[in-house]
């Protein structure tokens, strides 16, 4: 199993308006996991007041993109390895298969 990562940046249908913010952008950590001929691709915001950002998650990725395992369908034990990394478990959760 193959794992990869990026920042990408989105621009929002609607501004995101907060009592602290609004924008109209968001970047955005992209997982791209490889398998059997599958690919799966997902995505997810780092949230700040959580210690996340963006490059954190692509760091972990990069860094730990091992913790997966050799199943990509084995989304339990995945969870489980992953449990302190909100962000990148979020992006692997919601990976959709692309032959």
């Amino acid at each position: 199993m193959q794992i990869e990562a990026r920042i990408i940046r989105l621009r929002l249908a609607e501004t995101f308006v907060i009592a602290r913010e609004s924008r109209d952008e968001e970047d955005v950590v992209q997982v791209e996991i490889a398998h059997g001929g599958l690919i799966g691709r997902g995505e997810a915001a780092p949230i700040e007041r959580y210690s996340e950002s963006p490059a954190s998650a692509l760091s972990f990725v990069r860094e730990h993109g091992h913790l997966l395992g050799d199943d990509p369908f084995a989304l339990e034990e995945i969870g489980a390895r992953l449990a302190w990394a909100d962000a990148v478990r979020s992006a692997v959760e919601a990976k959709h298969p692309r032959p």
